[in-house]
């Protein structure tokens, strides 16, 4: 079955069962044939039945583990899981799963613990180092994703997941000189993967050199001119450097060949408003909010609410978000700025009051000033 051919599994695991109905080992080749083909409910009996005989049996918990998955049941599949480390705790492939199991129900610490046992129990490996470094890069820790990493790019040079992730921790930590090195080594192992030139282009983006990255995104598109994202950013770029028209027609592009994209839209309304044209700039950000109703997008549309002079307008968005979204201090700064500048500093002190309160370490200067200004006029 490991080799892909389940017929010649399936006639081995019948011929076993002729001869003793009862054998475990036949009985989870035969499970495993029958999950393999999306049999599940017989897959189940036939792992079932191995578990009647043997309760701890490994390889049919895994089985059951992988048919609960399949339809949803989370809680049956971390069962058989515990079950299986019970006889096998350092199994390799088991505490993977496990972790992948507990990344995806948002469960960080407990995965990460999984995954140092892994490191721990098979410290020559590179997998489970991959996904703890990993997961330490998604949790904004690099600096303990390039300590579990240790010395593994001198012992794998050319694998394409170790270089990703160490171009994008590079990215995370602005060492952007090592950055470009890996992904320029990556285009030399890979030179028609499209995300790394994409990262490239973006990597100089972050760095500021946006000559560079219009360069890069120009070449990717002349072979992949279909390549949406790719031209997206070439149009953000156009943008930026103040080529209105040319973003325009990266824009028009992007639309004829039916790309979609909240940015997009966005853009579609930034240039709008750049060439005056308030209706479709408003109409393009009530889409983007629309479509991903997040703060960003909110205080996009309520500020070009505010300075068309529907002020109102603006403070009811603010106010609105905020009765749904109370801890989100962005749109309270924001919110608070409105006040002050209407005068109402009972409100705006009010909100840069629970700004400073709830920021901890991470106090806003822009609400601690303003509070201090605020204050000072109070006095």
């Amino acid at each position: 079955l490991a080799w892909g051919d389940e017929d010649k599994a399936l006639e081995v695991a019948k011929s076993q069962l002729r001869g003793n109905e009862n054998s475990i080992d036949a009985l989870n080749l035969l499970g495993s044939v029958q999950l393999s083909r999306g049999d599940s409910q017989q897959a189940g009996e036939t792992f079932e039945a191995v578990l009647a005989q043997q309760p701890e049996n490994f390889s049919a918990h895994g089985g059951l583990a992988s048919l609960a998955l399949n339809a949803g049941e989370r809680e049956i599949a971390r069962k058989h899981y515990q079950a299986m480390r019970q006889t096998r705790p350092g199994n390799l492939r088991l505490l993977l799963d496990l972790a992948a199991l507990e990344l995806s129900d948002n469960n960080h610490e407990a995965a990460m613990l999984i995954l140092q046992q892994a490191v721990d129990n098979h410290p020559e490996q590179l997998e489970p180092r991959l996904k703890l470094g990993t997961a330490y890069f998604m949790q904004g820790r690099p600096s303990d994703a390039k300590n579990i990493l240790g010395n593994m790019a001198r012992r794998y040079p050319n694998h394409q997941g170790l270089l990703v992730l160490q171009a994008v921790l590079a990215r995370q930590t602005r060492n952007w000189d090592e950055a470009v090195a890996h992904y320029r080594y990556l285009i030399e192992l890979a030179p028609r993967n499209v995300g790394y030139h994409l990262n490239l282009s973006r990597c100089y983006g972050e760095m500021g050199s946006t000559a560079v990255q219009r360069e890069i995104l120009e070449e990717l598109l002349d072979w992949s001119p279909v390549y949406g994202t790719a031209r997206l950013d070439l149009a953000k770029v156009l943008f930026s450097q103040g080529e209105v028209n040319a973003a325009q027609e990266q824009i028009r592009l992007l639309e004829a060949n039916g790309f979609h994209s909240t940015d997009l839209v966005v853009l579609r309304g930034q240039v709008a408003e750049l060439n005056g044209d308030t209706q479709s700039a408003l109409a393009a950000y009530r889409e983007a909010f629309k479509q991903q109703p997040n703060n960003i997008n909110l205080l996009r549309l309520a500020n070009k609410h505010w300075h068309e002079g529907d002020r109102e307008l603006a403070l009811r968005e603010l106010q609105a978000w905020l009765e749904q979204h109370p801890e989100d201090l962005l749109t309270k700064i924001e919110l608070g700025n409105r006040y002050m500048s209407l005068g109402n500093n009972r409100e705006a002190i009010a909100l840069f009051e629970q700004v400073v309160g709830t920021s901890g370490m991470h106090k806003s200067p822009v609400a601690l000033n303003n509070l201090g200004l605020l204050l000072g006029d109070a006095d």
